[in-house]
C-alpha cells in the first residue's frame, strides 16, 4: 500500500516538475529555475493544506516571499494560476428585521 502511494507521489511530482519546467523555458527563465521550482512545490504544499481564501492569503505570503528573493511575480502568478482555480468570494446577504419593508401595517399572505 505504501508503495502505490509513493509511487503515485514521485509520479505526480515529475508532471509537476516537468510543467512547471516547460512554462519557465518559455519565459525565459534560466538562472532562478530551482526557485521557481522550489515556489511550485510550496504553492501544491499550500493546495494541500489550506482550501479557499486562506489558501489565496497564503499563497500571498509566499509570492511576496519569493518577490524579495528576485523572482518575478507575473511567472509566480502563471504558476499560481496553473495550479490553484481562482477563488470568487460569494456575497452575502442578510435578512435584517430593522430595514425589513414590511412593517405592522402590512400583513404576509
Amino acid at each position: 500500500m505504501q508503495i502505490k502511494n509513493f509511487e503515485a507521489a514521485v509520479g505526480e511530482q515529475a508532471k509537476i516538475e516537468k510543467e512547471v519546467k516547460t512554462m519557465l523555458q518559455q519565459n525565459n527563465v534560466g538562472v532562478l529555475l530551482k526557485c521557481y521550482m522550489i515556489f511550485a512545490k510550496q504553492v501544491i504544499a499550500l493546495k494541500r493544506k489550506h482550501h479557499g481564501e486562506m489558501l489565496h492569503n497564503e499563497i500571498d505570503i509566499l509570492k511576496n516571499l519569493w518577490a524579495g528573493r528576485g523572482l518575478n511575480m507575473e511567472i509566480m502568478n502563471k504558476i499560481e494560476n496553473y495550479y490553484i482555480p481562482s477563488y470568487i468570494i460569494p456575497t452575502i446577504e442578510y435578512f435584517r428585521l430593522d430595514i425589513s419593508p414590511l412593517d405592522g401595517n402590512h400583513v404576509l399572505s
